[in-house]
């Protein structure tokens, strides 16, 4: 028995277990005669039945780089197909382990993944990821398809690692104008909660006791002490006594551009929390407010 680590298929001798089912295997190379770009593949039909798959799939929507450079060159005389090495009576693990190294060695161009698993582990670029975000974002679904994912999910728990990674993401988000609007219009004239969930969520914590503790009192009473203040252009222009009132009077929610230090799109202003003695004295001496 002889194992390589290398692709060699001239000098290879395939392992050997009887219990294994065997199958007679290809690793075939298709070569782009344009731009020299080429996809390795393997397989246990013939060699002519799946070439046949490829540009099949290729007719369709298949959005694989193979693909997509077979619908881009469809003449025949573009493409280069050939037979790398032919292997009778091999277990497909082996076949799949011999195209993963064919992989590795030669770096071909039109593989989205490192061969042998199937697309278990898409290795796939940003500029790809990005392309099929795009593909996807903004993409409406009929009222049929969204009853169906509802029904798919309902009932489901989400696992505390994918909670806190979804809480993560959303820390630093930052809704667009044209998000809020759209958001807003959506739930006009919707009633949140009925009166009867109203009534019962009133039962639930009728009676209850924040139980704070001194710590908890310390850091509310900080928070409700921090001033803060306007700025535009490098220039303090307005100071307010907290948070809360700097959204009352403005009309806008700030506290999250103010932990991230991002500029708030609607007031076209940055934010920031100031001390008390830099508010006295912005409100006595420059009398910003």
């Amino acid at each position: 028995m002889k194992i390589r680590d290398k692709f060699d298929f001239k000098s290879y001798v395939p392992w050997r277990f009887d219990k294994i089912g065997k199958v007679d295997g290809i690793i075939y190379k298709a070569l782009n005669l344009i731009n020299k770009n080429f996809y390795i593949g393997e397989t246990a039909q013939t060699f002519g039945v799946r070439k046949s798959g490829h540009l099949k799939s290729a007719r369709g929507k298949s959005q694989l780089y193979f693909h997509r450079a077979l619908r881009k060159y469809p003449n025949e005389s573009q493409w280069q197909w050939t037979i790398m090495a032919i292997y009778p009576q091999i277990s497909e693990n082996e076949l799949g382990y011999l195209e993963m190294v064919a992989i590795g060695e030669m770096n071909p161009q039109y593989n989205m993944t490192k061969g042998g698993e199937g697309s278990t582990t898409l290795n796939l670029t940003s500029e790809m990821r990005y392309k099929l975000g795009s593909g996807n974002r903004g993409r409406k679904f009929s009222v049929e398809s969204r009853n169906k994912m509802g029904k798919h999910r309902l009932g489901k728990k989400l696992g505390a690692k994918q909670t806190l990674a979804i809480i993560e993401s959303n820390k630093e988000r930052i809704w667009s104008l044209e998000s809020r609007k759209r958001v807003s219009d959506s739930q006009k004239g919707k009633q949140k909660h009925t009166q009867e969930f109203k009534d019962y969520m009133r039962t639930v914590h009728l009676g209850k006791k924040v139980n704070r503790t001194e710590e908890h009192k310390k850091n509310l009473e900080a928070v409700k002490n921090k001033r803060v203040a306007r700025i535009i252009d490098n220039q303090i222009v307005s100071v307010f006594p907290s948070a809360r009132k700097a959204e009352k009077i403005l009309k806008i929610r700030l506290r999250r551009n103010i932990k991230s230090g991002k500029m708030h799109l609607k007031s076209k202003s940055y934010f920031k929390y100031i001390s008390h003695e830099e508010y006295e004295h912005l409100v006595t001496v420059l009398n910003l407010l």
